[in-house]
């Protein structure tokens, strides 16, 4: 008899657990108002006021690119065949995927400054206008700005001491221009690393994912506020 009664006690605990459980479990995870846990990328603070002719030849400044996460790297007239950078990666996996996906990476942008092998600027990029055009899918000089003027105002880290001795580590001041530069919404910097290799470009489009969702979480958290 208590093993009957025992094994419908069971039952009648496994009934209430399929009927009531996955309802429970929503009403806990609401309760507890569940986060995705992501690493926060440093703020080195305000980026160096820049500005350059586009190769559509208008006139722009750092104000253009208020609330947009912008990526800054330098080209040089060779391109494709011969770059400080790996120029497919750059496009295969940074250009398209943001070109593809204007719903979420709709506020990033790639300014590219144009200068020689010495890093000096170039005033005529119509040569690295016309390669865009012809060696990338789909190029829009709206979201990767090909620029002329003087790369040196927002590559000067001085005013950012500790992300100047991050990215010493990759490159000295002399050839400081061979990085990319990660700045955010608020024109702060936020990450330099090299973009001569794929395994690299492949972390810069994870550190722009990254940034992506310190701006979603805190879209998220001020609705539920």
């Amino acid at each position: 008899m208590a093993v009957k009664q025992t094994a419908g006690l069971a039952k009648k605990i496994l009934l209430t657990i399929i009927l009531f459980g996955p309802a429970f479990i929503l009403a806990l995870i609401g309760l507890q108002r569940c986060e995705h846990v992501f690493t926060e990328l440093d703020d080195y603070g305000p980026a160096p006021n820049y500005s350059f002719t586009s190769s559509e030849g208008v006139e722009m400044t750092q104000d253009d690119f208020d609330g947009n996460i912008v990526l800054m790297t330098v080209l040089q007239p060779l391109c494709p065949d011969s770059c400080s950078l790996s120029f497919w990666h750059v496009d295969q996996d940074l250009y398209q995927r943001i070109r593809k996906n204007k719903k979420k990476l709709g506020a990033v942008r790639m300014i590219s400054y144009v200068v020689d092998y010495e890093g000096n600027p170039i005033e005529d990029v119509s040569a690295i206008r016309d390669m865009m055009y012809d060696q990338v899918q789909h190029y829009d000089p709206n979201i990767w700005y090909i620029a002329s003027g003087d790369y040196k105002e927002v590559y000067n880290l001085e005013n950012n001491p500790e992300l100047e001795e991050e990215v010493n580590g990759y490159f000295g001041e002399e050839d400081r221009w061979k990085l990319m530069l990660l700045i955010d919404r608020e024109q702060h910097f936020r990450i330099g690393i090299e973009g001569n290799t794929e395994g690299l470009i492949r972390k810069m489009k994870h550190y722009i994912a990254l940034l992506q969702k310190e701006y979603d979480k805190t879209a998220a958290d001020a609705e539920q506020n």
